[in-house]
């Protein structure tokens, strides 16, 4: 019983973590440059961005932002 307690208690700790690190995501967006953000700062979506900023994953949806397709 005890075994049980401890082994979900460190399952929800786990996903905890995993659902806080989801949130602090730094993804790239371009600000004068559509509406996508990219989690890699070389994508090739961000070519001919004049200037790219670094937010959080969480930040860029809140902003209306959706996943570059080449990701």
């Amino acid at each position: 019983q005890a075994e049980q307690t401890k082994q979900a208690a460190e399952a929800a700790q786990r996903e905890a973590q995993a659902q806080q690190q989801n949130n602090e995501q730094t993804v790239y967006i371009a600000p004068a440059h559509g509406k996508k953000y990219h989690f890699n700062p070389h994508c090739p979506g961000l070519n001919h961005a004049n200037s790219v900023v670094a937010i959080s994953l969480q930040e860029a949806q809140a902003q209306g932002y959706t996943a570059c397709k080449r990701e």
